[in-house]
């Protein structure tokens, strides 16, 4: 006669410690519903599969604390935050933080302020340094409406056609250099501030020779010829030219012949180069003058690390301000987005 068992779980009911419930016979005819080792009547998560130090109860993020006292069950986190991590130590948890890997202010749901100036830094043109928000974060010390960052002259007022310096008279001869024709040499008024001479002689008049000490020829407007290959150099250090979208770090297939522009200015001492930067009209304005300024300057750095004596290279920037094809095309813009080299002779 077979054993009774009133659950029909195999197991008799002579040795079952649950009659009515059919369960294994690990656990002399418990249930053990979840299968994860633990009886019924001691997991307190019996539909769950979980781990014995917890009672039964499941830790899917293994962070040592179970899913169900944890708000984050599915990243580990820590138990001062109930689970939840917070990668940046700024005490906002991941999950409420824009800005989980960088530590920020709650103000800004996790994204940081660094300036401290009430403007979040990815909305901040000038990150690094306080300034109000109608200047978009950006400081003008001297209120001459050019950020200190683009004013070559930030605590003196001066127009933005010379980059927020006053204009000066160089060669102190009543004319102020942007209306004087020759502004490093004196020279009367009815000759737009030229001498009536031929300084280097050349057979070019100082007021004619865009090389007015050094001699050159007349179809360089004074100044010297540049050799063919000297030319090729610096035609393929421009065209070659390349950064990473949106910030001035200079691509690595760059190198090569931005190297040979190093070499060729070592070697002739008596240039210098003026580096002008240049933006498409993508985006805000002034960060794009800020760009063309990072660009500019990024070129000098590199032409220094190479040997160059930074005193021989001048850099400019003009953002937009100055496109050589149409922003309307992206042939036309990309044309725009560039770095002007061009020699400067002593």
């Amino acid at each position: 006669m077979a054993p009774e068992d009133m659950d029909m779980d195999k197991v008799s009911d002579k040795v079952d410690e649950c009659k009515e419930i059919a369960g294994v016979w690990s656990f002399k005819g418990c249930p053990d519903t979840d299968g994860d080792g633990i009886k019924d009547s001691e997991d307190s998560c019996p539909t769950e599969a979980g781990l014995a130090e917890f009672q039964g109860c499941p830790d899917k993020d293994g962070d040592k604390i179970p899913d169900r006292n944890d708000e984050c069950p599915d990243l580990a986190g820590i138990a001062a935050f109930r689970g939840c991590p917070d990668t940046d130590g700024d005490s906002i948890i991941d999950p409420k933080d824009d800005c989980p890997n960088e530590a920020g202010l709650q103000a800004f749901n996790g994204c940081p302020d660094k300036d401290g100036d009430g403007i979040k830094d990815s909305e901040d043109a000038c990150p690094d340094a306080a300034g109000p928000l109608a200047n978009q974060g950006c400081p003008d010390s001297d209120n001459d409406g050019i950020f200190d960052f683009v004013d070559n002259c930030p605590t003196e007022f001066g127009p933005k056609e010379n980059n927020g310096c006053p204009w000066p008279d160089t060669d102190k001869d009543g004319l102020i250099d942007k209306d004087d024709e020759c502004p490093y040499l004196a020279g009367p008024l009815k000759n737009k501030g030229c001498p009536f001479q031929d300084t280097d002689g050349d057979g070019i008049l100082d007021k004619d020779d865009d090389c007015p000490t050094v001699k050159g020829v007349i179809e360089n407007k004074g100044c010297p010829k540049i050799e063919q290959e000297a030319q090729e150099i610096l035609n393929t250090a421009f065209e070659n030219l390349e950064f990473n979208t949106g910030n001035a770090i200079i691509k690595e297939v760059s190198y090569s012949s931005l190297n040979d522009l190093a070499a060729l200015l070592v070697k002739k001492s008596e240039w210098n180069l003026q580096i002008a930067g240049h933006t498409d009209n993508v985006g805000d304005a002034q960060k794009n003058l800020v760009l063309s300024k990072q660009r500019a300057e990024a070129v000098k750095t590199y032409l220094v690390s190479k040997g160059v004596d930074a005193k021989r290279l001048n850099t400019l920037f003009f953002g937009e301000t100055q496109p050589i094809a149409t922003n309307d095309t992206a042939e036309g813009r990309q044309k725009n987005r560039r770095v002007e080299m061009t020699v400067i002779f002593k």
